[in-house]
Order: structure tokens, then C-alpha cells, then sequence
């Protein structure tokens, strides 16, 4: 009996052409596009599922998308319907399950059924991140937990989110670190510093940038110009101008050949050469060429591109699947 090869070709074939099955979350993901002035949402394919019709709109977040009317924000659901009315100055998108939203200057939180469970009383307010809530009042910092309580007194002159349990916080133009107690447990000295991701924080110390761990050493040393936080297991660098990626050992693993890096979302992080953007995977392969005036980062199958006088989608195959002028 005569074999068959066609499913081995078949499957070469879906190889070579950079082909692969697109996973049922990515598949339900919407993004933002704009056509004749108005704000709708499409799909994976470039196609539009909720028709162009607001004056401004933002990404979903947990199921949820702001939306402005002209006058007000409100969020929709990934059907289009209105699920909380127009009715904020301004927000913040989603995290675990709560909003920021502005009314009369004073930033509270809102749920997802757009109750609001901590009213607006903060001058300034960020989302939370394990349980925690950065806000101000009167120039100075605290955290709130989710019902609202002030956990941590206001007496930072700058906060950020918790990250493994710790937050970077300004006292007197130094960032240090605190627990979730409020305790100070890396003392400030930085000139810079962000969240900890992976158990490694980008701080600057006096002109150069390295990685400390949670204990507060120095993991990959300040000899870098510039350095973003961790994603997927690179960090973005400079040097000499340009722009590299090392490992969590401090090892350059993506030599410093770009003019402007950015993270690694999904598998590609955008990289610019002769002002022009394009993607490179974790190996440094350029796999989408620097073709765009700007490049976003990917979620999911797509990601926002943008040329001088339009915007687009290019999916992980640097093909365009939707553009539009602004």
C-alpha cells in the first residue's frame, strides 16, 4: 500500500510560509484603530468589530475599554455596549479588577460594574499592584489597600508600584525601596529606580545604570548609560549611544547596534535603525525590517505602527493587516 506524504508537506509548507495557529485568547483580542476621525476596535485579521463611533478610545483591560464622547469617559465591553456610563474627566485602565477614574480633580476607583469603591479624594493615584495603591495628597505619597484604608502614611515625595513585594519610593531626590509594611528596606541612594521584575530592579546610580536584587546588592554593575527593566528575560541597554539587550547574568547577548530600543512583549521588542522601526525576536533576528516612522509593542497578534500621516496594525508576520490615515 502506497503511503501518503501530504500532511509531512503540508506541514513544511505551513512552516515555511510563517504560518501557526493563533491561540483562542489572542483571537478575542481587540485593538484600538481610527477611521475618518473616529475611534472603533478590529480584530486579529484587521477586521472591525465594534464600528468606528467614538471621539476617543483605549485598549481593553480586563475585559473593559475607555471610551470618550466628547465630553466624558466611560467603558465599553468587547461587544461595544456602554456597561459604565460617561461620567470621568479621566482614567486609568483596569488592574485587578479596579479603575482609576478622575471627577473634579480628585482621583478614586472604580469597579467593573462601575460602582465607585473608594471615592475621589487623592490629588494623584496609580493602580494597584498587590493589593497596594500609590497615591497623593499635599505633595506627598502613601499606599492605600483595596478598601481604601491608608496602609502606609503619605511621606514620600515620589512612589511607584510593588513588585515582589517591594516598591522604589523618593525621599529627598533618593529612590530607595519599601516593604509592604512600609518599612524602608533598601535605603535611598539611587538617582533613579524602578519595580522589580524577575528579582532584578534598573537603578541609577550617580551616571550609570546597573540591576540590584532584593536585597539591595548589585547583581549586573552601573556600567551602563541607560538600562530598562527585564522582560522575558532580556533587559535593553546603552552604550556608546547605542542600544543592546544582556541576560539576567549581565551578559550582552544582542550586541548594541540600535539607535532606540524598547521591551520584549510576546516574543519581539521594537527596535529603530536610521530612524525607522522594526521587530527583533529574543536571538536579535530582525524579523519585521525597520520600515515604520514609530512601532509599538506587540499584544498578542498585533501591534500599533504608525508612519507620518497614518496608523496601523503589522502582525508577527510583517504583514500589515490594517492602516488608515490618522
Amino acid at each position: 500500500m502506497k503511503k501518503s506524504f501530504c500532511f509531512p508537506v503540508l506541514m513544511l509548507l505551513i512552516i515555511a510560509n510563517g504560518c501557526y495557529q493563533v491561540s483562542p485568547e489572542n483571537k478575542s483580542k481587540l485593538y484600538v484603530a481610527i477611521k475618518d476621525g473616529k475611534f472603533g476596535y478590529i480584530d486579529y485579521t484587521g477586521k472591525y468589530v465594534i464600528q468606528p463611533q467614538f471621539v476617543k478610545a483605549g485598549s481593553f483591560s480586563e475585559g473593559f475599554a475607555p471610551v470618550y464622547d466628547g465630553s466624558k469617559w466611560g467603558f465599553i465591553d468587547k461587544t461595544g455596549i456602554i456597561t459604565i456610563e460617561p461620567q470621568f474627566d479621566s482614567y486609568a485602565f483596569f488592574q485587578d479588577g479596579m479603575a482609576v477614574v478622575v471627577l473634579d480633580g480628585k482621583y478614586g476607583f472604580i469597579d467593573t460594574s462601575g460602582a465607585m469603591v473608594i471615592e475621589p479624594q487623592f490629588e494623584s493615584a496609580y493602580n494597584f499592584f498587590e493589593g497596594l495603591a500609590a497615591v497623593g495628597n499635599e505633595g506627598k505619597w502613601g499606599y492605600i489597600d483595596m478598601s481604601g484604608k491608608c496602609v502606609i502614611e503619605y511621606q514620600f515625595d515620589d512612589a511607584k508600584a510593588f513588585a515582589s513585594g517591594l516598591a522604589p519610593v523618593l525621599v529627598e531626590k533618593r529612590w530607595g525601596y519599601i516593604n509592604t509594611g512600609g518599612e524602608m528596606v533598601i535605603e535611598p541612594q539611587f538617582y533613579g529606580a524602578d519595580s522589580f521584575v524577575d528579582g532584578l530592579a534598573s537603578v541609577l546610580e550617580s551616571s550609570k545604570a546597573g540591576f540590584i536584587n532584593i536585597s539591595g546588592e548589585f547583581e549586573i554593575p552601573p556600567v551602563y548609560e541607560l538600562a530598562f527593566s527585564f522582560s522575558e528575560g532580556l533587559a535593553a541597554v546603552r552604550n556608546g549611544g547605542s542600544w543592546g539587550y544582556i541576560d539576567k547574568t549581565g551578559k550582552l547577548v544582542i550586541d548594541y547596534r540600535f539607535e532606540n530600543a524598547k521591551f520584549f512583549r510576546d516574543g519581539l521588542a521594537p527596535v529603530s535603525v536610521n530612524r525607522l522601526w522594526g521587530y527583533i525576536d529574543t536571538s536579535g533576528k530582525l524579523v519585521i525590517d525597520t520600515q515604520f516612522v514609530h512601532a509599538d509593542y506587540f499584544s498578542g497578534e498585533l501591534a500599533l505602527v504608525w508612519n507620518k500621516d497614518e496608523h496601523g496594525y503589522v502582525n508577527r508576520n510583517g504583514k500589515v493587516v490594517f492602516m488608515e490615515s490618522w
